[in-house]
């Protein structure tokens, strides 16, 4: 079947975003109806779509793998990389799947975090602690998981 412009068009466009990084099914299909123009391209848009799911070029596992690993590697905790992942519209078992192989780690990680930042001695006072609370909340760790990071360095001082 002879490709049309469009979806000569389309299919660069993905190439070049799929070159950059992996893309979720749904982003890079976004991506792609932008550069869309009428319902004809509509049309080559579905059909690349499916075309690139049928072929690998896309997938969302992988994707979920990618965004778990480097989100984990930076820093992100495991509330705020759920977040993320749901908008993507990922499915609810792929999510758990992709994040299980750092569930055992997350305290482990958050205490590196809260060490680089604020050091290995423990908050001085209530101030401090909530602080750095706060700051360890904003990287999407939960309240269960902070308390027990500060208190690995030794709780508040009283």
């Amino acid at each position: 079947m002879a490709q049309s412009k469009t979806y000569k068009r389309l299919w660069h466009k993905a190439i070049a975003a799929l070159a950059r990084r992996e893309h979720s099914i749904k982003e890079l299909g976004d991506k792609l109806l932008e550069a869309c123009e009428g319902d004809q391209d509509e049309v080559e848009h579905a059909r690349l779509m499916a075309f690139l799911v049928a072929e690998d070029y896309v997938n969302d596992e992988r994707f979920a793998d990618m965004l778990c690993r480097t989100r984990f590697n930076r820093g992100i905790g495991p509330l705020r990389l759920r977040s993320e992942l749901n908008g993507h519209n990922l499915d609810s078992e792929l999510i758990t799947r992709a994040m299980e192989p750092y569930q055992s780690q997350w305290v482990d990680r958050l205490c590196e975090i809260r060490e680089r930042k604020y050091g290995e001695d423990k908050p001085e006072d209530y101030k401090a602690w909530a602080k750095q609370a706060r700051f360890l909340q904003q990287r999407g760790f939960s309240s269960d998981q902070i308390h027990l990071a500060i208190e690995r360095a030794g709780g508040l001082d009283e």
